[in-house]
Order: C-alpha cells, then structure tokens, then sequence
C-alpha cells in the first residue's frame, strides 16, 4: 500500500506511532484507516532518452480524511538516481523542494508525464535565463 503524507508525516516519517498503553479506553496500538484514497505516478530515469519518465499508470495512494492531496515527482535538478518518496505519493522529503530536487502537485494523478513537462521546461528556461 502507497501511504501518503497524512499517515507518515503524523508519525514523523514512519508508518506506525509510539503509543503507551490504552488511549481514551482504547488501545493505542490499533490501525490507522486511510480517509481517502487518490492516485500519483511513479518516475524512473530514461538514460538513453536521458528525461525522467513517468509510470504507465498511476498507483493508488491512501491518505487520512483531513490530508491534503499530495503528489510528488523529480524536480529539475535531481540526479539520475533519484528516488522519489512513496513512489509519488505524498509531499517531497524536506527540503528537497528548496533544493529543486523534488517538485511537488496538489490534485489527483497531477504528476504525470505531461505534468512533469510543463513544470521543468519553464524552470530550466528561467535558470538559463539567471546565467
């Protein structure tokens, strides 16, 4: 299952919670169900079309019911062997939007190949256009 920010980012990056005993005349240790679900894709690097590609289909991604949609995919300047988190569910790691090495979209499916174009290709012309 692709866990999305809601259930990771509560628990600090992990999927399960530190808990101590029973909370509320529960106990704490009982799952966490996921509110929504939505989809994002995948990305792999293409040496010989040296472009980041995206996955046939997307996967399906689980959030909690008050999470925001979250999809994320390879920004401009990550590097060939760049992993995205989740398989392109959920926020990029922290900092990796400021370092450019992630990018990061807020609606269902929204990285998909197309998506990855129309954020790159005006991100590397306004970069030429710093130098």
């Amino acid at each position: 299952k692709r866990i999305s920010s809601g259930i990771n980012a509560e628990y600090g990056g992990a999927t399960c919670a530190q808990c101590d005993g029973v909370e509320d005349g529960d106990p704490c240790n009982t799952e966490v169900a996921a509110g929504k679900t939505f989809k994002c894709f995948s990305h792999t690097y293409d040496s010989e079309a040296t472009a980041w590609k995206a996955s046939e289909e997307a996967g399906t991604c689980h959030a909690l019911t008050d999470t925001a949609v979250i999809c994320n995919m390879p920004g401009a300047s990550a590097a060939t062997d760049y992993t995205s988190p989740n398989d392109g569910c959920g926020p990029c790691a922290d900092g990796a939007v400021d370092a450019a090495t992630c990018a990061q979209c807020d609606s269902d499916s929204c990285n998909s190949a197309a998506a990855l174009s129309f954020f790159i290709v005006p991100l590397l012309a306004a970069l030429f256009n710093l130098m």
